[in-house]
Parts: C-alpha cells; sequence; structure tokens
C-alpha cells in the first residue's frame, strides 16, 4: 500500500482512509475494470443478429477490451492479484452482478451456439473456459516483454474462434452439424 501511494503521489494514510487492506484496493480497481468491460462488450455487440456471430463479436469485444487495458489485465488477471487468496478473488468478483450475468448470459448463448456441434464439449463450463483462456492467453501473450513480432490480437482472436468452433463441429446455420 505504501509503494501505491507514494506511485500515487499519497500518504499510505490517505489510502487507508478508504481501503482498509490491499484486498479491498484490489477489489476495488477489479469492479471497476469488470463494469468497464462489461459495458464495452455490451456496447461492441449490439448489431449481432445470429447466435453464432454474436458469440464471434463477444470473444472479439472482450480480446479488444484487454488489448486496449493491459495493465488493467495484468491487476486483475496477473500477478498484481497473486497476493490476495484465490478464494477471496472468487467471492469478489461473484459480489459483481454484472460480472455473473454476463458470464451467464454468454453461457446460455455459447449453449445455444454449441447444442448440435458433435465435437464440443457437452459441459458449459468447460467450453466457456476454453474461450476464456484462449482470450487470454492471446493477451498475456500480446502484452509479454517479448519482444516476439505477434499478430494484431483481433486478428489471432479470430482465428482462435473460429478455429475453435469449427473444431467442436459448429457450422454457421443453426441446427446443421458439420459433415
Amino acid at each position: 500500500m505504501r509503494k501505491i501511494a507514494s506511485l500515487i503521489g499519497y500518504t499510505a494514510g490517505a489510502i487507508y482512509r478508504y481501503f482498509p487492506d490491499k484486498q479491498s484496493l484490489l477489489r476495488h480497481v477489479w469492479e471497476d475494470d469488470f463494469r468497464w468491460q462489461s459495458a464495452y462488450v455490451k456496447g461492441a455487440v449490439d448489431q449481432a443478429k445470429s447466435p453464432l456471430e454474436k458469440a464471434r463479436q463477444i470473444f472479439l469485444a472482450y480480446l479488444r477490451y484487454w488489448d486496449q487495458h493491459p495493465d488493467n489485465f495484468r491487476v486483475v488477471f496477473g500477478g498484481a492479484s497473486a497476493e490476495v487468496d484465490r478464494q477471496d478473488a472468487r467471492q469478489a468478483v461473484h459480489q459483481f452482478d454484472y460480472a455473473t450475468e454476463d458470464y451467464a448470459a454468454f453461457r446460455q448463448l455459447l449453449g445455444e451456439v454449441i447444442k448440435d456441434a458433435p465435437h464440443a464439449p457437452r459441459n458449459l463450463d468447460l467450453a466457456m473456459q476454453v474461450l476464456l483462456t484462449s482470450a487470454h492467453g492471446i493477451i498475456a501473450m500480446k502484452h509479454s516483454p517479448s519482444q516476439f513480432p505477434w499478430f494484431d490480437v483481433e486478428e489471432m482472436g479470430r482465428v482462435a474462434i473460429d478455429s475453435i468452433l469449427s473444431g467442436w463441429g459448429v457450422t454457421g446455420e443453426p441446427g446443421r452439424r458439420a459433415n
């Protein structure tokens, strides 16, 4: 907390006045980031018509948001939160109604998209985690200290989502299985 105070030009006492500990401060940061990310994704997918296109747009908007906010990504998902107990982090995230609602809405949409896909996971939470880890891997590698010439995040995202869904047997037409 002292280091944070020093970086932003405040005394540690001023920060402790609003946040009793580092976990409280991080919860506040997470809440803001998830709220902003939620609004960004919702605003980006209004034009999608089919469930498949909407799922693609949500995935790509999620990538764009975190690509445009790499420091926030590191705080929420990276080492900055390592000092916070994982159980505490899970409880904090579930307290953000919009994050829980967004996950549930995307989960339901993904269920609709993959329901007839012959190779899709039958467990929707597993399917969700496959997509989320794919997105997080793209963002983490793109913003790693490496000088590797990564492709554009959105381009990698399109290849990732299309490859995953295609591999599961999702086609562009609802109710139709891939041959």
